[in-house]
């Protein structure tokens, strides 16, 4: 949802690619989430066969609730670590999801 925050109405194959996961998976995800009315699709203008995911007005609130958490945890994680091994933990956890969506980070 954080990247239809960022640009609404993308396409189902261009959250996939953002995400680093499959179509079929995104798709079972978009699903779950339209049918708890956090996103919708709507016809793409651009091309009759695709759709385009938007959020609802309750996944923007949904978001905006979950950043929020994001960011108390993260104030907490450095407070409790110290600015310095804050920032060591999240490079680190950068670095284990590059290394498992097999991207060197090149784009």
């Amino acid at each position: 949802m954080e990247q239809l925050e960022l640009e609404d109405g993308l396409r189902l194959t261009d959250l996939a690619t953002r995400a680093g996961i499959t179509a079929q998976s995104m798709g079972e995800l978009v699903d779950d989430l339209e049918a708890k009315s956090y996103l919708e699709r709507r016809p793409d203008p651009d091309d009759r066969r695709a759709k385009r995911i938007y959020l609802t007005d309750r996944g923007r609130k949904n978001a905006r609730v979950a950043k929020r958490a994001t960011a108390n945890v993260e104030d907490y994680l450095a407070e409790l670590l110290g600015q310095q091994r804050y920032h060591l933990l999240r490079r680190s956890l950068e670095d284990i999801i590059v290394a498992e969506s097999g991207d060197d980070g090149q784009r």
